[in-house]
C-alpha cells in the first residue's frame, strides 16, 4: 500500500487521457482519479490530493475538479474529513456470485452479511414480445406478468430487475400486497406457490446505462453498466422467470467459483 507523499507527483502522466469527446470533462477526471487510486493502491485512510494539486497537474479547472471529486465521494473511493480533507476510503464494492449453487440475488446478498430488501416499482399484466414468449416457451403475444423492482443493498440501490413469468401460473402475483415483494422474489413462489427454482441460466454482457436506470441506481449516466439476462427452472424443468437485470458497474464485482469434479484427472488417463 502507498500513501499520498508516494504517489503526490504522478497524477500528471494521467493527463494525455483527457479528450474532446461526448464524455463531459468532470467525469473524465473522475474516471482518471478512480484508476489512479486503484493502479497506485493507496491506503485507505491516507490523505488524497487536494484539488488544488490535481487541477495544477491535469491543467483543468477547479470546479472541474470539485466535480470529479464529488462523484468519487459518492462512489465511497474518498470522503471529507473536517480538518483533515480529502480522505481514501477503503473500498466497499459489493461481490456477486456469478456461477455458484446461490441461484437468487436474495441468497447471494445473505451469504456475505449484507442487509439486502426490494422495492416494487410497477407490475401488471401484458402480451409477450418474442424474445419474452421465446424464454419462457409459450406462445407469441401470451400473457404474462412484468414485475419491474429495485434492488437495494445497504439501502444503497445497486439492481435494476424486469421480470416476466407466465400469466397463467403466476396471476396471483397482481394481488399480493405491495410490502411483501421486500423480500426475494423466489421467497414469494415458495410461500405462495409452493414452487422452488432449481437452476438458472444467467450471461453477463456490458451494457449502456439507460437514462431511466441511472436515475434509479444514482449514478450517472455515463457510468459502467453490467447487464445479466436469464431464465429460471422449476423443479419440472418449465421456465418460470424471464430476467434482464442491470447492476450498477461502479458498485459491483461480478465473482465466479469454478472446480473441477474429483475424478477429473484419473478419467482423462
Amino acid at each position: 500500500m502507498k500513501t499520498y507523499d508516494d504517489v503526490t507527483n504522478n497524477l500528471a502522466e494521467y493527463k494525455a487521457y483527457l479528450t474532446e469527446s461526448d464524455l463531459p470533462l468532470y467525469y473524465q477526471v473522475a474516471y482518471i482519479l478512480e484508476n489512479f487510486l486503484t493502479s497506485n493502491m493507496i491506503e485507505p485512510g491516507s490523505r488524497f490530493l487536494s484539488e488544488e494539486e490535481i487541477s495544477s497537474q491535469l491543467e483543468v479547472s477547479r470546479p472541474t475538479v470539485n466535480r470529479a471529486i464529488n462523484i468519487l465521494i459518492k462512489n465511497d473511493y474518498l470522503k471529507r474529513v473536517r480538518g483533515k480533507g480529502t480522505i481514501v476510503q477503503k473500498l466497499k464494492g459489493v461481490s456477486l456470485v456469478l456461477m455458484s449453487t446461490l441461484l437468487s440475488f436474495g441468497e447471494m446478498i445473505d451469504k456475505i452479511g449484507l442487509r439486502d430488501r426490494t422495492r416494487l416499482l410497477d407490475r401488471y399484466q401484458q402480451n409477450s414480445s418474442a424474445s419474452v414468449s421465446n424464454a419462457l416457451e409459450i406462445d407469441p403475444g401470451d400473457s404474462v406478468i412484468h414485475l419491474k423492482r429495485l434492488r437495494f443493498i445497504d439501502d444503497k440501490p445497486l439492481i435494476v430487475v424486469d421480470s416476466y413469468l407466465p400469466f397463467s401460473r403466476f396471476s396471483k402475483l397482481l394481488e399480493i400486497n405491495e410490502d411483501r415483494f421486500v423480500t426475494d422474489l423466489y421467497s414469494l413462489m415458495r410461500e405462495y406457490f409452493n414452487l422452488e427454482i432449481v437452476r438458472a441460466e444467467r450471461e453477463v454482457m456490458a451494457a449502456r446505462m439507460s437514462l431511466m436506470d441511472a436515475q434509479l441506481l444514482q449514478v450517472e449516466l455515463w457510468e459502467p453498466c453490467f447487464r445479466m439476462k436469464g431464465v429460471a427452472y422449476d423443479s419440472d424443468g418449465q421456465a418460470v422467470e424471464n430476467f434482464d437485470a442491470r447492476l450498477s458497474g461502479t458498485n459491483c464485482l461480478l465473482k465466479s467459483s469454478i472446480e473441477r469434479p474429483p475424478d477429473y484427472f484419473s478419467r482423462k488417463v
